[in-house]
Protein backbone atom coordinates (compact mmCIF):
# COMPACT_ATOMS: atom_id res chain seq x y z
CA UNK A 1 0.00 0.00 0.00
CA UNK A 2 1.22 3.64 -0.85
CA UNK A 3 1.80 6.42 1.45
CA UNK A 4 -1.14 8.37 0.16
CA UNK A 5 -3.43 4.97 0.77
CA UNK A 6 -2.10 4.24 4.01
CA UNK A 7 -2.78 8.17 5.33
CA UNK A 8 -6.44 7.84 4.24
CA UNK A 9 -7.02 4.62 5.69
CA UNK A 10 -5.46 6.43 8.72
CA UNK A 11 -8.37 9.54 8.30
CA UNK A 12 -11.07 7.10 7.94
CA UNK A 13 -10.20 5.10 10.99
CA UNK A 14 -9.87 8.67 13.09
CA UNK A 15 -13.32 9.75 11.18
CA UNK A 16 -14.98 6.42 12.54
CA UNK A 17 -13.75 6.60 16.42
CA UNK A 18 -14.70 10.45 16.52
CA UNK A 19 -18.36 9.42 14.74
CA UNK A 20 -18.42 6.89 17.89
CA UNK A 21 -17.14 8.95 20.48
CA UNK A 22 -19.82 9.64 23.59
CA UNK A 23 -20.15 13.09 25.60
CA UNK A 24 -17.71 13.32 28.45
CA UNK A 25 -21.49 13.21 30.61
CA UNK A 26 -22.05 10.24 28.63
CA UNK A 27 -19.06 8.19 29.78
CA UNK A 28 -18.45 9.44 33.10
CA UNK A 29 -21.90 11.50 34.61
CA UNK A 30 -20.45 12.15 37.65
CA UNK A 31 -17.74 14.47 35.85
CA UNK A 32 -18.53 17.68 34.81
CA UNK A 33 -15.04 18.66 33.59
CA UNK A 34 -11.97 16.99 32.54
CA UNK A 35 -8.51 18.69 32.17
CA UNK A 36 -5.92 17.24 30.24
CA UNK A 37 -2.48 18.15 29.59
CA UNK A 38 -0.23 16.37 27.38
CA UNK A 39 3.81 16.38 26.10
CA UNK A 40 4.67 14.75 23.18
CA UNK A 41 7.86 14.33 22.59
CA UNK A 42 9.48 13.02 19.08
CA UNK A 43 13.35 12.08 18.86
CA UNK A 44 14.79 10.81 15.50
CA UNK A 45 17.80 9.10 15.05
CA UNK A 46 19.13 11.50 12.67
CA UNK A 47 18.64 14.49 15.07
CA UNK A 48 15.66 15.75 14.46
CA UNK A 49 13.43 16.58 17.43
CA UNK A 50 10.19 17.20 18.42
CA UNK A 51 8.07 18.45 21.01
CA UNK A 52 4.72 20.22 21.76
CA UNK A 53 2.24 20.42 24.50
CA UNK A 54 -1.45 19.86 24.33
CA UNK A 55 -4.00 21.48 26.77
CA UNK A 56 -7.43 20.58 26.23
CA UNK A 57 -10.93 20.55 28.97
CA UNK A 58 -13.35 18.91 28.23
CA UNK A 59 -16.67 20.02 28.80
CA UNK A 60 -19.76 17.11 29.67
CA UNK A 61 -21.35 18.04 26.63
CA UNK A 62 -18.17 16.99 24.45
CA UNK A 63 -17.06 13.71 23.04
CA UNK A 64 -14.94 12.03 25.14
CA UNK A 65 -11.86 11.67 22.29
CA UNK A 66 -8.47 12.04 23.23
CA UNK A 67 -6.38 11.58 19.65
CA UNK A 68 -3.26 12.92 19.06
CA UNK A 69 -1.11 12.65 16.19
CA UNK A 70 2.30 11.84 15.70
CA UNK A 71 4.85 14.32 15.39
CA UNK A 72 6.58 13.36 13.22
CA UNK A 73 5.68 14.03 9.74
CA UNK A 74 6.88 10.60 7.61
CA UNK A 75 4.48 9.11 10.63
CA UNK A 76 2.03 6.85 8.80
CA UNK A 77 0.43 5.27 11.73
CA UNK A 78 -2.38 6.43 13.74
CA UNK A 79 -1.25 8.59 16.48
CA UNK A 80 -1.76 8.11 19.96
CA UNK A 81 -5.52 7.81 21.59
CA UNK A 82 -5.42 8.51 25.15
CA UNK A 83 -9.26 7.82 26.38
CA UNK A 84 -7.89 4.33 28.05
CA UNK A 85 -5.06 6.11 29.88
CA UNK A 86 -7.69 9.28 30.84
CA UNK A 87 -10.39 6.61 31.70
CA UNK A 88 -7.92 4.87 34.72
CA UNK A 89 -6.52 8.49 35.36
CA UNK A 90 -10.74 9.08 36.54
Amino acid sequence: MNEKKIREQREIRKGIRLSTARTLRDVFPEVDKLFVDVELSFCSSVGIDAKKEFHKILEGTDLFYLHFDCLNVDCTSDGFDLENIARMAI
